[in-house]
């Protein structure tokens, strides 16, 4: 069940990132580096989010 949670959040926290930046670069201009910046964002706050999942699982 904790694997599936994980998953979950994995999967959602670079969507809800990528989402809400994908939405500000529309109405801000529509730059392609803008773009950029925040699918990374999102792909590092997915990773940050993973590792901390994992540390606090860990400390249970």
């Amino acid at each position: 069940m904790k694997q599936i949670n994980r998953m979950i959040i994995i999967f959602l926290a670079p969507m809800i990132f990528t989402m809400a930046g994908a939405l500000l670069s529309h109405h801000y201009g529509n730059g392609y580096i803008k773009t950029g910046f925040i699918t990374s964002g999102g792909f590092i706050s997915g990773y940050l989010v993973n590792k901390w999942i994992v540390k606090k699982e860990d400390a249970e």
